[in-house]
Order: structure tokens, then C-alpha cells, then sequence
């Protein structure tokens, strides 16, 4: 046996551990609720949306209203706004029902100078939301529109999944010293943990692009990550061992 096998971890280095341990639970607790709320409210979010209809004229507007209104505002402020390194057109709008304050319509693209403070603007509402502006021959959505990507939070509770994984076994590791030396943070768990931050981020990105049903996300992310632990772990594993024979010396009669 190697004596790297025989190692143990330290006092202080089985500590570290358990905020490993804690961060995993957490993990699994996120990842737990991605699948049990954030992707379903999306999915129902999006069908609801797609069915509603125009609110009959007659009836007096609520902000509970699963069908889809026009209402009039005013514009009070509109331009770009900086958000984080790229920018975004944002409209204050004022004088509805419901829905004032603050909207954010995307990239701001061509719409410099579109809006003005004093401006009217009809908006689509639905469920209290600004779903789009309209003025000047003009229409745009917002971030509220729902949209029909639940492959994001599929592979974000997927990678939040496998990172609670990936920590409880290494925190039980430093506790337990089992494996210690043998598994490593920099040869094996830190690869892991920066693949499953990045890789599910792609494969979200990717199969929203290429609109790839969202169940099919879940194990391309966890084949993806079971083929890299197989890779990281055979890279340890020692090389067979080779036969030496001198040159030209000929092969045993059988």
C-alpha cells in the first residue's frame, strides 16, 4: 500500500468538512426546490399565458385577472439603464390600475429615443403584469412575458444535485479520512465543482436555443458529469506494467 493511502487528515482539515457537509444540505434543499417549484410554476406559468384570452370590455379590471387587458398609462421616465455589463430599456409608467412602476423591455436595440416622459402608452396586462408596451406604431415585450424555457431551472436543480453531491462525499472524506490522499480537492473535486457551475449553464443555454424538451436535460448533465469523474479517476490509476525484451531477440518457440 502507498503511503499516500496512509495519510490522514489533520484536526483542522476535518473541520473543514463540516461546512462542506452544511453546504450540501443546502445545495440539495435548492436543488429539491427548483424541481418541486420553480420549474413547475414556470410550466404552468407559460400554459396559463398562452391560453388567456382578451378580458371582456365590460368588466372592471383586477390585478388577479387571468386574461389579457389593455391599459392606458403615461410614460413618467424611459432611457437606458446599466445592468451589470450590458444595458437594458426601462419605462416608469404611471396612471393604471395596476402595474405602475418600473418595466423592463430588453435590449435597448433601437429603441433610443422611442419613449418620452409625458408620453401615453398601452400596455397588454396580464395577472397584474406588463407583459408589453405600445406607442408610436410600435410594440414591445417585457421581462414579464412568460416564456417557455424551463430548461434552465432542469439544469440548474440538476447541477445543484450533483454539487451537493459532489461536497457531501468530500466532506465526508475530511471527516471520516477514508480515501484521504487517494481524492484530492485540486486533482479531482475543485474540476468537478467548476464543470458543474459552467457545464449546466451551457446545456441550459443550449437546449433552450435548440428547444430540446426540458427531461431530457437532467441526463445529459449526469452522464456529462459520470463520464468526467471516470476520467478524473482513471488518470490515477497506475499504468499497467510493461514486458521489456531486448532487440532482435526472437520470439519463444511454442
Amino acid at each position: 500500500m502507498s503511503t499516500d493511502t496512509k495519510r490522514r487528515p489533520s484536526f483542522w482539515m476535518r473541520l473543514v468538512g463540516l461546512p462542506l457537509l452544511a453546504l450540501s444540505f443546502f445545495l440539495a434543499a435548492g436543488s429539491a426546490l427548483a424541481f418541486a417549484d420553480w420549474l413547475p410554476s414556470d410550466l404552468e406559468r407559460y400554459r396559463s399565458y398562452t391560453a388567456a384570452v382578451p378580458c371582456p370590455a365590460d368588466t372592471a379590471p383586477r390585478r388577479a385577472d387571468d386574461c389579457l387587458r389593455q391599459v392606458p398609462y403615461t410614460v413618467e421616465r424611459a432611457g437606458r439603464e446599466s445592468a451589470g455589463k450590458s444595458q437594458t430599456y426601462r419605462v416608469a409608467l404611471k396612471g393604471g390600475p395596476f402595474g405602475n412602476g418600473e418595466v423592463d423591455l430588453g435590449s435597448p436595440g433601437e429603441l433610443s429615443g422611442w419613449l418620452r416622459p409625458g408620453d401615453r402608452v398601452t400596455a397588454t396586462v396580464w395577472r397584474g403584469e406588463v407583459i408589453d408596451v405600445a406607442a408610436h406604431d410600435r410594440r414591445r415585450t417585457s421581462e414579464n412575458e412568460p416564456r417557455d424555457e424551463p430548461q434552465m431551472p432542469a439544469a440548474l436543480g440538476t447541477a445543484g444535485a450533483l454539487l451537493a453531491l459532489v461536497l457531501l462525499g468530500y466532506g465526508g472524506v475530511l471527516l471520516t479520512g477514508l480515501g484521504y490522499g487517494r481524492i484530492t480537492w485540486k486533482r479531482h473535486v475543485w474540476p468537478l465543482v467548476g464543470g458543474l457551475f459552467a457545464g449546466p449553464l451551457i446545456v441550459g443555454l443550449l437546449t433552450v436555443w435548440l428547444h430540446v424538451p426540458w427531461q431530457a436535460v437532467p441526463p445529459v448533465i449526469v452522464l456529462g458529469t459520470a463520464g468526467a469523474l471516470r476520467l478524473f479517476l482513471r488518470r490515477d490509476e497506475p499504468a499497467a506494467p510493461r514486458s521489456h525484451r531486448a532487440s532482435g531477440t526472437p520470439d519463444p518457440v511454442r
